[in-house]
């Protein structure tokens, strides 16, 4: 069953301020509540935009999102991530949390 509010952010990776990031590297999300990976697809905002794979898969109580980039992360490139409120979604503001990472 999915909840019906925003799930606690309880770690991300890569993490705020790495540096030297590798290409291939997955961005993955733990969430402590199972949300539907279609409002996780539509809230996730990632800058510079990027076109990839989204997953999810339930880890305990929680859930793990993966997202991976189809052609790698650019090298030398700084990326900002943030969960946005997903349009129509009823669900609110998602929870604080912005992070930026640099792939080397």
């Amino acid at each position: 069953d999915f909840v019906t509010a925003w799930p606690n952010l309880v770690e991300q990776s890569p993490p705020d301020g790495a540096r030297w990031v590798s290409p291939r590297t997955p961005l993955t999300l733990r969430l402590d509540a199972p949300l539907d990976a279609a409002l996780i697809e539509r809230a996730l905002r990632i800058t510079p935009p990027v076109d990839g794979v989204l997953s999810a898969a339930p880890d305990g109580a929680g859930q793990l999102i993966s997202f991976v980039p189809r052609d790698g992360w650019a090298y030398g490139t700084s990326y900002r991530v943030e969960l946005v409120e997903p349009a129509g979604s009823g669900l609110g503001a998602p929870p604080p949390g912005r992070w930026s990472f640099e792939v080397g």
